[in-house]
């Protein structure tokens, strides 16, 4: 005996003690029934959902990039004086097809450091396939994001290391097939409460392994500010020291030159410590786990989604602006 209750905003139906069989029948025979449903009812949700994906990606890049620039510094500093081994044959394409990082400079055998592949592609796959499911006009293109979103949801499992999770995503992929198709914002909706329910438990595993590895790029970046700064206030106590000795107006000058350093670097180190991308990251998870609980509730409503959605963007933006500054301090 199942008993299933579907609503949305704008029509409250019920369909009470159905006999079915196991869980895929009491969906299909619940969406059959339903009626009402609109895209706007849950379409600003799912797609404020989706920027704050894509604006974790963005945050994400300029932190790689600015991660790939401080190694390459590192690189260039450790390396310096040693021979260095390009293979041009290879920087032609020849005998081809040229790959992305072909042509590179090793030293000691050691090729120079790139920017770490994203750890957010999954995920922005997935938000993106939601979003699509909310805009699709024809069962063939519906068909065709659930079934993506079946193999976005495995794909994110095994990113979290998390094979038993793999099979959840099933369901996802059949509901449209199952249906034939008969009331697509039925199936709409149908499918981002299946896909948010099987991806929320992988995205809750994910979403973690995302925090640690852009919270660790970020350090690196700290830490090559905070030598920078070190390096810089040893610089003015020795220029302090000449004045002293000296009381020279070029010394002066010196002094005043290497204090103004320690103070944009002091500047740029707090604004970097107050925004953090790993506890950024971390709402991720709890952001995904309020639009599966919302999508699951008996009346939609994503308000809440949509206000959380656009302070975590809001937020987002913040945390990129300390990184660029972080990466590229501006010194007198």
């Amino acid at each position: 005996m199942y008993s299933v209750s579907l609503f949305c905003k704008r029509n409250h139906l019920a369909i009470g003690a159905v006999r079915m069989l196991p869980r895929m029948a009491a969906l299909v025979t619940g969406l059959l029934l339903l009626a009402g449903c609109a895209p706007s009812d849950y379409s600003e949700g799912i797609n404020s959902f989706s920027q704050a994906i894509s604006q974790a990606n963005t945050t994400e890049q300029t932190l790689a990039d600015s991660y790939e620039k401080v190694e390459i510094a590192n690189y260039i500093q450790h390396f310096s004086g040693q021979k260095a081994v390009v293979d041009f044959s290879k920087c032609h394409g020849t005998p081809g097809p040229y790959k992305a990082g072909d042509c590179v400079v090793e030293v000691q055998g050691i090729s120079s450091p790139t920017a770490p592949p994203s750890s957010m592609a999954g995920l922005t796959k997935y938000a993106a396939l939601l979003s699509a499911v909310v805009a699709d006009k024809t069962c063939a293109s519906l068909q065709s994001d659930a079934t993506s979103i079946a193999s976005s949801i495995s794909n994110m499992a095994k990113k979290a290391q998390q094979p038993t999770l793999e099979k959840a995503a099933s369901p996802s992929a059949s509901i449209v097939s199952t249906l034939g198709c008969l009331v697509i914002a039925n199936e709409q909706l149908a499918i981002l409460r299946e896909a948010t329910k099987d991806a929320n438990p992988v995205i809750q595993k994910l979403v973690p392994l995302i925090a640690r590895n852009d919270q660790d790029m970020y350090l690196t970046i700290l830490e090559d500010n905070i030598s920078q700064l070190d390096d810089a206030t040893i610089a003015y106590n020795t220029a302090v020291r000449a004045y002293q000795k000296s009381n020279s107006a070029s010394d002066l000058a010196n002094s005043a030159s290497d204090l103004a350093k320690v103070v944009s670097l002091t500047q740029v180190v707090n604004s970097a410590q107050v925004s953090q991308p790993g506890p950024l990251i971390s709402k991720l998870a709890t952001l995904h786990q309020t639009l599966t609980d919302a999508l699951a509730a008996p009346t939609i409503n994503l308000k809440m989604v949509e206000n959380d959605a656009q302070g975590f963007v809001a937020d987002a933006k913040v945390v990129g602006s300390a990184v660029k500054i972080l990466a590229n301090p501006q010194q007198p």
